[in-house]
């Protein structure tokens, strides 16, 4: 049971990003505080970070709802996290913590080389990305660098779900990020830039073809309307 707005907050997160609730579905804050145990107060705390987030709509009068999942708003994320993302692992590279990013690159390369293990989780693959995250916050301090890459990772989340129902694409996802953390761990700020430039890129095409080819259909509902940048 939830019983502080940071809990109610995390656990509407929870729920937005693994699309159990999905785009378009109403938020109405005295369902979700029965729901979860709270008053209303802690819940419309959270529905107010969650807008700030890019993850709940809410026009004036009307009932929050889960925001859609565009391609315009999808390569606006994208565009800020190859800019943010791209300069901080350059900067790793130039860190005493770079070494941090050694083991990372073997993770990766193991999760790869799995591709044929039937048993392969993509939890195993999100638990390998958050410890980069992490990582990258240990070797960059920098609040204002990653504050607002910090910013863009809710909603990479939810964008998350389209790539996990291939697996080949997270394979070439995971291949590339091992050879990213090879870079870093190696101090070569260029080719590490250059990897996290093209990896990023590629991974918004990926998006972006879902989207447009209409491969999320089964994640979204048939209300929502994809537009082409």
């Amino acid at each position: 049971m939830a019983t502080r707005g940071i809990d109610v907050y995390s656990a509407l997160l929870a729920d937005i990003t693994s699309w159990q609730l999905p785009p378009g579905d109403p938020l109405r804050e005295e369902e979700l505080a029965a729901r979860l145990g709270v008053s209303r107060t802690p819940v419309r705390e959270a529905l107010a970070r969650l807008r700030a987030d890019g993850l709940v709509e809410q026009r004036s009068g009307q009932i929050a709802t889960v925001s859609a999942v565009g391609v315009d708003a999808t390569i606006a994320v994208y565009q800020a996290r190859d800019a943010l993302e791209t300069y901080a692992v350059q900067l790793a590279a130039l860190s005493p913590q770079r070494t941090l990013f050694a083991p990372l690159a073997d993770d990766y390369a193991r999760f790869a080389d799995d591709a044929q293990d039937p048993d392969r989780s993509v939890d195993r693959l999100y638990g390998i990305s958050d410890a980069f995250d992490q990582a990258l916050l240990r070797a960059v301090p920098n609040p204002h660098l990653l504050g607002p890459l910090q910013a863009t990772r809710a909603l990479l989340l939810r964008l998350r779900r389209l790539s996990s129902a291939d697996p080949s694409r997270m394979t070439t996802a995971a291949r590339h990020r091992a050879e990213e953390c090879r870079a870093i761990a190696a101090g070569d700020a260029g080719e590490a830039g250059r990897i996290s430039h093209d990896r990023i890129q590629s991974s918004l095409q990926h998006m972006v073809t879902t989207l447009l080819a209409g491969r999320a259909a089964d994640l979204v509902p048939p209300a929502l309307h994809l537009t082409e940048p």
